[in-house]
């Protein structure tokens, strides 16, 4: 499985970013949810 990690955004709740997606230059931070992060976002 791929490390994750915890990001504090300012809507003051807790995203997972998947380092490994993140790495590949996936853009988690353009995508408005956060639900699919670390799968196919």
């Amino acid at each position: 499985m791929e490390r994750f990690v915890i990001v504090e955004r300012k809507h003051q709740y807790v995203v997972l970013i998947d380092l490994g997606a993140w790495s590949k230059g996936k853009n988690f931070l353009g995508c408005s949810n956060y639900k699919g992060a670390g799968r196919d976002g």
